[in-house]
């Protein structure tokens, strides 16, 4: 950024303009990089229903555009086209066993019975991850509730450290492979060979905060 010779540079953000303020730092530096080069903004706003439908034949690798629009129909009910909600809502399906890889059509079928689903389906997307959260092992789930109330990113020493001052240690050697499979699961991201993790999402994060009652919650933040 100092190299007066480098004349190209390109850089790729992204936020949410319903949580910046109009005067926020953020809008200020747009402000003053656009009277120096103009700026390219794409705007990503939730899925129609027929781009969700499009998007669901695709994931579930089916041509049946017609067939699937029952399915379509059910999970825009529930996320009005939110890419993150859906993803959560086909994995709710899956652990719940009403969506599932069916080796003698060698395809994925779905039962959608509306009574069953009326219960069956978390409310919003942070109970879907809380519903995920808790169907993970007890030490992982208690591991991603700690994690949660660590602002900045999740270094593994930390990690232990509040483990052992929770109440019951672990050790780095055992968190490593408890943290990858939180990875696999879709709950962290990490750079390989860092030992820093972080939430893949922010309401990840929030529905690891859901887990603890509020009494025990100011006692929980670092």
């Amino acid at each position: 950024m100092t190299d007066l010779d480098m004349r190209c540079f390109m850089f790729i953000g992204s936020y949410r303009s319903d949580e910046v303020e109009p005067d926020c730092e953020l809008l200020r530096c747009f402000e003053v990089v656009t009277t120096i080069q103009p700026l390219a903004r794409i705007e990503m706003s939730n899925l129609a229903k027929d781009k969700l439908n499009l998007l669901l034949l695709h994931v579930l690798h089916r041509e049946d555009e017609g067939k699937i629009m029952e399915l379509t129909e059910v999970i825009f009910k529930k996320t009005f086209g939110n890419i993150f909600h859906t993803l959560q809502v086909l994995e709710e399906l899956q652990r719940k066993k009403r969506l599932a890889f069916s080796r003698k059509t060698l395809r994925w079928e779905w039962d959608l019975d509306d009574k069953v689903l009326k219960n069956l389906l978390s409310g919003s997307v942070v109970e879907a991850v809380m519903d995920k959260i808790s169907d993970i092992h007890p030490d992982l789930q208690r591991v991603l509730v700690l994690a949660a109330y660590v602002r900045s990113g999740i270094d593994v020493l930390t990690l232990s450290q509040l483990t052992a001052i929770n109440g019951q240690l672990i050790s780095p050697d055992d968190l490593l492979p408890m943290l990858g499979t939180a990875v696999s699961d879709g709950l962290l991201v990490n750079t390989v060979g860092s030992w820093i993790y972080a939430f893949r999402h922010d309401r990840i994060q929030e529905a690891g905060e859901s887990e603890v009652s509020a009494c025990v919650r100011k006692a929980l933040i670092f």
